[in-house]
Formats: structure tokens, C-alpha cells, sequence
């Protein structure tokens, strides 16, 4: 058992670091696992301390091993020899995991070593290298969970960690930031954001994978401006969905919005995840768009539970936006409608119970200082105008089909034609004709 002495040393040492804590790999906090535990849970693969030895993953096990024996054989190199290179990362376990490690130095490494190795091949195959049907058996079945498992916030392996095994098994040319932006392109691609390549700055300066993709699907043209907020706010977010919905900050939903004479476009093919704009001149709101496939909720969850330990809330602004757009089937159908949301599923009212779970029990900062802040209030503004609700009741109720339009064109001709016959039957009445 650990010392009360021991810990308070260890808790020295990571205190001398004050960007250490950020950087850490920490576990999901309780009360966003209880609002949807398996969403934090690896399906098929363990990477880490972790989830490392659970019972449902063992079957992966061992075909970490065959790779990291096709791994010697390639490099005509020894287990001894990675053992060798990688033994001082015991020492610095709790550099990068916040949760006491209880596994010995050996088994600690050759954990670091089977898991960082697996991590590297798997991207290899993903570049279609040499041998890729030698790796996993049925690699196309395998491939989208494996992905999935890899952007855990709990399932996270040290950037470091893997650059130095990439040093000792690079195969030919290859860079390690072109083996990373194999894994972040994969979720630009699924996730219709910005490709655009991460360079080797800012992965050497990455802790982890799960902040590579946070980094991209984080991208924004949008200004960041600073969040001051008190405990009082945090605790109403955390504690009170509906009084959050209520506030003068948050909006209401996209099938309202509409009857109040907001139109709904979606945005410009090239603009980010969080570029959202509001005109205020004809009342459009344009929004990217986004894909909804059946991992959509685990990489949304794991990067908000990500956001919530490095103190920032971009990310769940978004969500929070979509959430208060999105109440029911009926806003996701509008949302489809418009091109803004791409529903792979195929179920409305699953994505509508999705945006509006994703956010329980998040700590999030409110400030009236920010961006989506000063977007809600343009929004409230314009549907609060009396008129705009006026022509937009109009327009719905007399124009919204062909059907309509000619109805009231036929309604315009008949009046007119009306006119135009009492007209004259007021001349003749007025000037009769001589006899």
C-alpha cells in the first residue's frame, strides 16, 4: 500500500510541472460515465494502463503480439533491444497517467511496448504498407472499432511514447507526423472537417492522439475571446438542463426558430466544425455539416470529457448550440432538410436523444463575453422582432408550397378581376350611357 509520505512526493513532483496536469491522461469523471458508460469503454482493443487485462478485450491480445513478432522479424531486431530503449518509461508513468499505476516496471513496458507498436503497424496497414493481410484477420470489420477505441479518453497511449517506438521500427522514409496524419485524416474524412495536415510541431507538442483529432475537429476562423465566470453559473449549468435552455444566452429550437423567420442554410463546403454565422439582414444561420454515424456520440462524449480536464469549453459550446437547436425529431428532420445534418442512421429521434444527453452533468463556462454567447443574442434578437414572426407566419402559411402560391395568385387574379368589375359597374352607374 502506498504511503501517505509516497503520495505526497508524487503529488511534488507533478506540481513542479504546471502544464503537467493538462497533459496528463486522466479517467472519464463519474458522473459523465454514468449518463452512458460504454461510450468510454473500448469495444475490442486496450491501449494503456487502464483498461489493460479486462476480460472482454483479451481476444485482441493476441494479435497485438502477432504484430509486434512480424514487427522483430522486419527490423531483425529483439524484444531485449525495445526493452532496453523504452525501461525508463516506468519511472515516468506518472508524467502521463493521473491514476496511481500498480503494475511492476517489467510489465508496465512490455505493455508501453506490445500497445505503442500495435498503434504504429495498425496505421502502417492503414497506408496500405507490404503484408497488411498478414496483421488482422478481416481488417475492413475490424478497422472502424479499432479507430474508434483508439480516440478513448481512458485508451490513451503518451505521444512521446509512440514517436520513440517509431524510431525504432520506422520502415523506409516515413515520418512519424505522416503516420499520425494517417489517424487524424481518417476523422477529417468521416467527420467532414478540414484535411488539412497536422505538422510536426504541433503533434510533437500533442500528449496524446485524442487531442490530435480534438485539435482538429476544434478548428474555427471564429475569434476566441476570454470566459470569466463564477462558481454559481458552473453549478446551475451543471445541475439544471432545463434552466439552461431557459437563459437569455441559449436559443431556442431549429423548428421555432423557423416559425420566427430563421432561415436555415448550410455553410460553405471549406468552413469548420464551429463556423457558425448569423446574418442579421434576412435572418439565415448558416451551419456546417455535420455526419451522424453510429460513432458519433463516442467521439463527441470522450472529447468533451477530454475539455472538461484542460479547462477549456470550445468544443462543448458547440454542442451546446446544436443542443438547444435540436429538442426534438422534428429539429433533426428540419436540420436534414437543409443539408446541415447528414443522418447515416437513419433515425431522427436517436440523434435528437443524442444532443440532448451529450451535455448532462458537463461543467461548462457561461460568459457574455464569448462567441456563441454574442451569436445566441443576434438570434433572440432578430426572432424576438415582432415583424420578422409577422412575415414569417406569412410566408409559411401562404407561400411555403406551389400549391399555395398559385392558390394566392389565383386569389390576387379573382380580386383584381373583382375590382376591375365593380370599377366599372361605379362609371356606368355614374355616367349612363345617352339613349
Amino acid at each position: 500500500m502506498t504511503s501517505l509520505a509516497d503520495k505526497l512526493e508524487r503529488e511534488s513532483a507533478t506540481m513542479k510541472d504546471s502544464g503537467k496536469w493538462y497533459n496528463m491522461i486522466h479517467k472519464v469523471h463519474p458522473s459523465l460515465r454514468t449518463v452512458n458508460e460504454k461510450e468510454y469503454e473500448p469495444s475490442l482493443v486496450s491501449v494503456g494502463p487502464y483498461h489493460h487485462g479486462s476480460q472482454n478485450l483479451q481476444e485482441m491480445e493476441k494479435y497485438k503480439v502477432r504484430m509486434l513478432r512480424l514487427l522483430l522479424d522486419r527490423t531483425n531486431k529483439r524484444l531485449e533491444d525495445y526493452m532496453a530503449s523504452m525501461r525508463g518509461i516506468k519511472e515516468e508513468a506518472p508524467k502521463y497517467y493521473a491514476s496511481d499505476i500498480t503494475m511492476d516496471g517489467d510489465k508496465f513496458v512490455e505493455m508501453m511496448i506490445v500497445d505503442g507498436c500495435f498503434i504504429l503497424e495498425f496505421l502502417r496497414i492503414v497506408r496500405k504498407k507490404p503484408d497488411r493481410d498478414k496483421f488482422i484477420f478481416n481488417m475492413n470489420l475490424l478497422m472502424p472499432d479499432i479507430f474508434r477505441d483508439l480516440v478513448l479518453f481512458e485508451n490513451q497511449l503518451p505521444l512521446s511514447v509512440l514517436s520513440k517506438l517509431f524510431e525504432l521500427t520506422k520502415a523506409g522514409e516515413e515520418t512519424f507526423a505522416e503516420l499520425i496524419n494517417e489517424f487524424v485524416k481518417h476523422f477529417c474524412v468521416h467527420y467532414m472537417v478540414e484535411k488539412e495536415p497536422l505538422d510536426a510541431d504541433k503533434i510533437d507538442e500533442s500528449p496524446h492522439l485524442l487531442h490530435l483529432v480534438y485539435m482538429t475537429c476544434n478548428k474555427s476562423t471564429r475569434r476566441v475571446k476570454p470566459k470569466m465566470i463564477t462558481r454559481d453559473h458552473v453549478a446551475v449549468v451543471m445541475e439544471s438542463d432545463n434552466e439552461r435552455k431557459q437563459s437569455d444566452q441559449f436559443i431556442k429550437s431549429a423548428t421555432t426558430l423557423e416559425e420566427f423567420g430563421v432561415v436555415f442554410k448550410k455553410a460553405e463546403k471549406d468552413a469548420k466544425l464551429r463556423d457558425i454565422t448569423f446574418t442579421k439582414n434576412g435572418g439565415v444561420l448558416k451551419i456546417p455539416q455535420l455526419m451522424i454515424s453510429d460513432r458519433t456520440e463516442t467521439i463527441f462524449r470522450n472529447l468533451v470529457a477530454y475539455e472538461q480536464y484542460i479547462q477549456k469549453s470550445d468544443f462543448t459550446d458547440y454542442l451546446f448550440f446544436m443542443d438547444c437547436l435540436i429538442n426534438s425529431p422534428k429539429d433533426v428532420e428540419l436540420l436534414r432538410h437543409r443539408g446541415i445534418i447528414e443522418n447515416m442512421l437513419g433515425d431522427d429521434e436517436y440523434v435528437s436523444l443524442m444532443f440532448n444527453k451529450i451535455c448532462s452533468y458537463v461543467v461548462t463556462e457561461i460568459s457574455t463575453d464569448s462567441d456563441f454567447d454574442e451569436l445566441c443574442r443576434d438570434i433572440n434578437e432578430y426572432s424576438a422582432s415582432s415583424f420578422n414572426k409577422w412575415m414569417a407566419k406569412l410566408w409559411h402559411q401562404y407561400f411555403s408550397s406551389p400549391w399555395s402560391l398559385i392558390s394566392v395568385f389565383a386569389a390576387f387574379v379573382l380580386l383584381g378581376l373583382t375590382t376591375v368589375q365593380t370599377l366599372f359597374s361605379i362609371i356606368s352607374y355614374t355616367n349612363p350611357k345617352q339613349s
